[in-house]
């Protein structure tokens, strides 16, 4: 049956690589409409990437698709859910690129893909940390509280209660940090983090410290129950995009494309756990989409053809080429 042969076609057009030894991923389920991307991680840095290629390196020379890297006509819009690797909206620093779409063009560029992308499920809810504070109360003692580069500190009259010097924290936080918010209920305060940052605060820790008769009941505690959408819609209009940099990207002769996708942060020693990327409702549409094949009656002429004559500064190259080499300037 005669099939027409055509760009980012999730089932036919994508290929998975990753890190190696350490980890392992695959590409399955894959359909015109999405695929799966699974496997496993086995320390910190690893990471998988679905990689788009101008060549076609896998097929014989004779049936190969001819390369063509212009994809300025196309819309490619796709759903995403991601488990055990670093989300999309992240904040952390990228050692790895996984929150952008590396192209390589006339440079490499870095597409956002946060930029790019709605939430299809889930919401932002901020993490907290609540402390309560007991003991007996006096005059002149202190407590207070350090998140990152804030510190809050209270120091306590002689008619202050537990639950007034708690309030007096809570309202101190409330006037002067730019990314948690205070609230109080009787002798216990939660330190809230923005909602923007969901699951994100996770990640980070708040410490206390008193003197005198009071005391916290903990010494330091982490932020917890931060969530952030789970599933995501990227549109990318390969007409229009923009790097990191703002710049706009020349999608007219693309060499390749990598979606990156690593393993997510784990406090303490890194234990082995698996991954898995979900892409549903991948939907390709848009102009000169289609790939040309070579047909009946087309002349093929290979890189040491008689036919070919080479002037100037020539470097010859051997590999998975047509007829086993290639020239290159």
């Amino acid at each position: 049956m005669a099939d027409t042969i055509e760009k980012l076609r999730a089932d036919r057009d994508l290929q998975c690589f990753f890190f190696r030894p350490s980890a392992i991923a695959a590409l399955s389920g894959a359909t015109a409409t999405g695929f799966t991307v699974s496997g496993a991680w086995r320390q910190q840095f690893d990471w998988a990437v679905i990689e788009w290629n101008r060549d076609n390196v896998y097929e014989h020379p004779a049936f190969r698709y001819l390369p063509d890297g212009d994809l300025s006509g196309l819309l490619l819009t796709y759903e995403e859910t991601r488990t055990n690797c670093i989300p999309m909206d992240s904040d952390l620093f990228p050692t790895v690129d996984w929150p952008s779409l590396r192209i390589w063009a006339d440079d490499i560029y870095y597409v956002p893909l946060r930029n790019y992308a709605v939430p299809m499920e889930g919401s932002y809810q901020p993490a907290y940390a609540e402390f309560t504070l007991s003991g007996t109360p006096s005059g002149g003692d202190f407590i207070g509280l350090a998140f990152l580069t804030e510190h809050y500190t209270y120091q306590l009259y002689a008619t202050d209660t537990i639950e007034s010097a708690v309030q007096a924290l809570a309202d101190s936080v409330n006037a002067f940090s730019s990314l948690l918010t205070a609230t109080r209920t009787g002798t216990t305060i939660r330190l809230s983090y923005s909602t923007t940052a969901g699951a994100n605060g996770n990640r980070f820790g708040v410490y206390s410290y008193s003197t005198g008769g009071e005391i916290w009941d903990a010494a330091a505690k982490t932020f917890a129950n931060g969530t952030s959408p789970t599933k995501w819609r990227v549109t990318l209009d390969f007409s229009s995009l923009t790097d990191l940099d703002g710049r706009t990207i020349p999608t007219t002769n693309i060499r390749k494309m990598r979606w990156t996708y690593a393993a997510d942060l784990q406090a303490g020693a890194f234990e082995r756990s698996e991954f898995q990327v979900v892409v549903s409702n991948w939907t390709v549409t848009g102009t000169n989409r289609t790939y040309s094949v070579a047909g009946p009656g087309s002349r093929r002429i290979e890189d040491h053809s008689a036919e070919i004559v080479y002037s100037g500064q020539w470097t010859d190259s051997r590999g998975n080429f047509s007829g086993g080499t290639i020239h290159y300037s």
